[in-house]
């Protein structure tokens, strides 16, 4: 059988707001990358304005480019490189630490966790 078998469900956090968490978005939330098949990604952040859309709605989709040696045993700068660009976002936003809304469900269970508790538990996340 040359089926590769899909990767176990797995689910990461990302807390901040940083450049590192936009290119991490990008990286992990990339649906075309089989590796990052049964891959939840959640971002909690104080910037909902920059990980939730321009409608404040839908999580922000981010792009980056990996410069990537084209072998992994010797991995010089004279030697060959290839780009790779990788798009993808959150599947998930919790904006915490205002008056922001994020993209979740706000029902009355929702509403006794604050949002760093439901991006950490997942209750009512929309992932």
């Amino acid at each position: 059988n040359n089926t590769m078998a899909s990767p176990p469900p797995q689910t990461t956090l990302l807390i901040g707001g940083s450049n590192g968490t936009s290119t991490l978005c990008a990286i992990l939330g990339d649906k075309s990358n089989p590796a990052n098949a049964n891959h939840v990604l959640r971002v909690a952040t104080r910037s909902g304005h920059k990980y939730l859309d321009d409608n404040q709605a839908a999580p922000r989709v981010w792009r980056c480019t990996e410069k990537k040696h084209i072998s992994d045993v010797v991995a010089a700068d004279f030697l060959p490189t290839r780009l790779i660009t990788h798009v993808g976002a959150p599947d998930s936003v919790f904006v915490y630490g205002g008056d922001q809304q994020d993209n979740n469900d706000d029902d009355a269970a929702a509403a006794s966790l604050n949002p760093l508790e439901r991006a950490i538990s997942g209750v009512h996340a929309p992932d």
